[in-house]
């Protein structure tokens, strides 16, 4: 046989649970990305946050807790990212609490750091997977 009829054999037997497995190796760096650009007050595309008010009596970092509320999960091959508590009314904003999006918009496309991760991800198990 070829290495050509080898490869073809490979890509037909090839895991059917491929993007679960993709899914769960990207969870991590989702997480990290998300966490980082809490960390920078920006977007997850890398665009600032609304500063905080003048006057306002808080200082330091804007929703310096909100890494707490969020939970990553895969579920085969959907990966949930869910954003609880007061933060919430951070991500469109609510009456008089200004928008500071900290997951990225579902009907936007994948941030470009996100699609990174998932790229790098789906690049490794495909060759853990051919090998």
């Amino acid at each position: 046989m070829s290495e050509l009829d080898d490869f073809i054999i490979q890509l037909n037997d090839l895991d059917k649970s491929l993007t679960s497995r993709v899914a769960k190796e990207a969870l991590p760096g989702i997480q990290a990305v998300i966490e980082k650009s809490i960390s920078a007050q920006t977007e997850v595309d890398g665009t600032p946050w609304e500063p905080r008010k003048a006057g306002k009596s808080k200082a330091g970092p804007l929703l310096k807790n909100a890494d707490s509320h969020i939970t990553y999960q895969s579920f085969g091959s959907l990966i949930a990212v869910t954003l609880s508590g007061t933060d919430v009314y951070h991500q469109k904003g609510y009456k008089s609490t200004p928008k500071r999006p900290i997951l990225p918009d579902s009907g936007v496309g994948l941030p470009k750091p996100i699609a990174e991760v998932l790229t790098k991800a789906a690049k490794k198990v495909l060759s853990e997977t051919l090998k």
